[in-house]
């Protein structure tokens, strides 16, 4: 038993603080080592360019991984000699910038009061380098931390989350609870989903603050212009505070909250009608009938195809395809060669790869008909061996010479099949004259993989190239 805590009866609902009840204005480190380094040019003398210095603290991050939790100062261990020199200058003005970049999400505030009211013990527990000591001070000045709030950050204690979950259990004993009166919220499946569900804790998906995929898209080109990490925030900012009542917005934000509105109900709304406008007329030059939008992303140029007046859309049978790309992986490689199946996409074999580093390897294996219960001894050969923990680097190329074997591919085949009578006969009944006539796909966000898969079931029934 501690000395400095009591047994608490209270219900315990602990939060994740990253990207659950508190972000960064930088969504990127990339662009949050930028800002370190504009500070430390101007006060430290012979210090390095920034390219340079963001590449070599980011391969600080990396090296580190070999430690569970580690600190700030443990990471800044890992740079090179020449950076080194500067490692307490270093760690001194990134803390600076890391805690000036904490601001509270939206609704946040109104959810913990929310709970402090039912009653609820408020625990913090967080993966963070920068330790309790200095999170504490900030998290109070933005009135997130109470005084009888509990706190534990990984890096204090050498524990984290996500491997293996044993901040969690760190966090029965220090405070004596039992798991069954804790519930969890946290943005990452991984660390605060699963690895709390380990250890009995129950756990709620708080995931409205993490990037989306447009906005991730965006953000894949500010290494090339970091003033694209700010439109990519902007972009979340809008989504966010849309979401809460305006009585949510900080004032510091509330302006810039009206603008973001504003960008979005003048840019991105006529943007979609006009993809939407674009799209019909696309199909009535070609003399396509038949326009099928696409699930999910093909739902809201959907609805604005049937809200647009009638003379516009005559002639035209506007409906919902509900396809994704785990429905058509699959079935697709019965009718295409697998080299040419693994190729699909702008980026070969892409689907393979998505959240690799993030999902059970069961999970990735599941995409191409794998599975541990069935191909162990095959997948054994190849050092694929934990089906619970992502697969990381090193497994996805084991998973990459493994899909190689005949054996493998095999087995591909087989659960191919398996699927593609059911997928056959639904796209069928969905599509009944493709013989007649082309069929029109719509949809926002192709990268190649799902038109080039959904075009050969299609044309293995008979039909012509879909228009996407």
């Amino acid at each position: 038993m501690p000395l400095s805590h009591t047994t608490t009866q209270r219900p315990v609902w602990s939060f994740d603080l990253y990207d659950t009840l508190i972000m960064r204005n930088a969504l990127s480190k990339e662009a949050l080592y930028c800002l370190v380094w504009e500070r430390l040019q101007l006060s430290v003398r012979d210090f390095p360019d920034c390219s340079t210095f963001i590449t070599e603290r980011s391969l600080a991050d990396d090296r580190s991984k070999e430690l569970d939790a580690p600190t700030l100062s443990e990471i800044l261990d890992f740079l090179s000699p020449e950076l080194s020199l500067f490692k307490s200058n270093i760690e001194t003005v990134e803390t600076a910038v890391e805690l000036e970049q904490i601001r509270v999400i939206p609704g946040a505030l109104t959810r913990l009061s929310h709970a402090r009211r039912s009653g609820l013990q408020i625990a913090f527990i967080s993966d963070m380098h920068i330790g309790a000591q200095s999170l504490r001070p900030r998290l109070k000045s933005i009135e997130l931390l109470a005084d009888d709030d509990w706190l534990l950050v990984s890096s204090d204690h050498g524990l984290s989350k996500a491997r293996g979950g044993q901040l969690f259990c760190h966090l029965l004993d220090e405070y004596d609870v039992a798991a069954s009166s804790v519930t969890h919220h946290g943005n990452s499946y991984w660390s605060d989903i699963k690895m709390a569900r380990k250890h009995n804790i129950s756990a709620r998906f708080c995931s409205a603050a993490n990037p989306t995929k447009y906005e991730l898209s965006v953000l894949s080109k500010a290494k090339n212009c970091w003033a694209l990490d700010s439109v990519a925030s902007a972009i979340r900012d809008t989504r966010l505070t849309a979401s809460v009542s305006d009585s949510h917005l900080t004032s510091s934000t509330q302006l810039e909250g009206t603008a973001l509105v504003d960008v979005a109900s003048s840019v991105a709304g006529p943007a979609l009608v006009a993809f939407t406008l674009w799209a019909i007329e696309r199909c009535k030059q070609q003399g396509i009938t038949t326009v099928k939008f696409l699930t999910r992303d093909g739902e809201l140029p959907l609805q604005i195809a049937k809200s647009l007046p009638t003379h516009i859309t005559a002639g035209l049978n506007l409906d919902l395809l509900e396809v994704s790309r785990k429905s058509l992986l699959l079935p697709s490689a019965s009718v295409i060669p697998l080299d040419k199946w693994f190729e699909c996409g702008l980026e070969p074999g892409a689907f393979i790869a998505q959240h690799f580093d993030v999902l059970p390897s069961h999970k990735v294996l599941a995409r191409v008909g794998l599975s541990f219960d069935l191909h162990a001894s095959f997948l054994h050969e190849f050092g694929i061996k934990d089906r619970n923990t992502p697969l990381g680097t090193d497994g996805l190329e084991k998973l990459k010479s493994a899909l190689q074997a005949p054996e493998i591919r095999d087995f591909i085949r087989q659960e191919s099949l398996v699927r593609f009578k059911t997928t056959d006969a639904y796209l069928r009944q969905q599509l009944p004259h493709l013989g007649n006539q082309r069929v029109a796909l719509i949809d926002i966000g192709w990268t190649g993989q799902q038109a080039a898969m959904l075009s050969a079931l299609i044309r293995n029934q008979g039909g012509g190239d879909p228009l996407h």
